[in-house]
């Protein structure tokens, strides 16, 4: 009895104190009780009433809002944006703190505990498109929620803060600006553009600091000339292309889209073409800082082959990272 007081009350304790962002056992916890609910719902409620009414849980684990498919066949479904969109997003923060959480201490910890990674490096234009396919809108409203949790793990100050802290902060807000007027004034086919120059290279970007950390040197090498040119790409080039297009061809959009009519999912007075441009604008200024120090990296690299590392004792280093002492 004494241990389940102990257990309710740690649980308690996580979720006033906000702890359940770091501890995996409580974020699962919160991740069930909605599952429990919603089948309990689904299979309890006939007993009550012939009348099976919907589930109140279940904007928290499914897309909300459907509409009418414009192709009137019902394997090709559409859904629209609404007000229990949230309550998805709310519940997906969880899910990634529970992710992100479990991955660090049961993958991450043990692996960097086995390569003998120092402590600190271990803890870091059609318009409007309202009707969304279901892959669309998941993919959307989940990537919302996992840039909230990771703006509320900075904010908590979870995690020890690089020398780009500053950017960081000021990237996540961006992007949490981008994705809420994108969604919400229906610019979600431009959002998903941005979306994707963003994540490719940040896939690459997280390889090659897990292998400087590892210390897999060629493997390390191999990854950061492919991250190299996928920034260089993705956000750099396409960055470019889309600010170019918000900009000369936001005009050539019909007439009829040109006003403010919310009822009809149309947005677009001419001042949301800056509502547009200034954050991308914004993102491709932090983008270049941080090519910056890419660059730099490079450059200490290919100094590092000309002198050799065995003269100079020159290495290569995320220009990211704490100090080493």
């Amino acid at each position: 009895m004494a241990n389940v007081l102990r257990f309710r009350g740690s649980f308690w304790k996580d979720i006033k104190t906000g702890r359940w962002i770091v501890q995996p056992s409580s974020s699962f916890r919160l991740l069930l009780l909605p599952v429990v609910f919603h089948l309990s719902w689904i299979f309890l409620t006939p007993f009550i009433t012939t009348e099976l009414p919907l589930s109140p849980f279940a904007p928290l684990l499914f897309i909300s809002h459907p509409t009418p498919s414009p192709t009137d066949d019902a394997t090709d479904p559409r859904y629209r944006k609404g007000w229990l969109d949230l309550l998805f997003i709310a519940y997906y923060v969880v899910f990634w703190s529970f992710v992100r959480q479990t991955i660090i201490i049961h993958v991450c910890r043990p692996l960097a505990r086995r390569f003998r990674v120092k402590k600190s490096k271990r803890d870091r234009f059609e318009y409007p498109h309202w009707q969304m396919i279901p892959e669309l809108k998941t993919y959307y409203l989940v990537q919302a929620a996992y840039w909230c949790q990771q703006l509320i793990v900075m904010v908590m100050g979870l995690e020890k803060p690089r020398k780009d802290y500053s950017a960081l902060v000021a990237h996540h807000i961006v992007t949490l600006w981008l994705i809420g007027w994108s969604y919400s004034i229906n610019l979600t086919l431009i959002g998903n553009a941005v979306y994707a120059s963003m994540d490719i290279p940040d896939t690459f970007l997280s390889m090659s600091l897990l292998l400087n950390y590892l210390r897999m040197e060629r493997a390390k090498v191999a990854v950061f000339l492919i991250l190299l040119c996928t920034w260089t790409y993705f956000r750099h080039y396409l960055n470019l292309v889309m600010l170019w297009s918000v900009y000369k061809e936001f005009d050539m959009m019909p007439e009829s889209s040109k006003r403010w009519a919310p009822s009809e999912g149309v947005w677009m007075v001419w001042w949301m073409k800056w509502q547009i441009f200034v954050p991308i604008l914004l993102l491709q200024a932090l983008n270049v800082f941080w090519y910056s120090l890419i660059l730099r990296i490079a450059y200490r690299f290919v100094i590092s082959l000309y002198f050799t590392c065995a003269v100079t004792g020159t290495k290569v280093r995320d220009d990211r990272s704490d100090d080493e002492d």
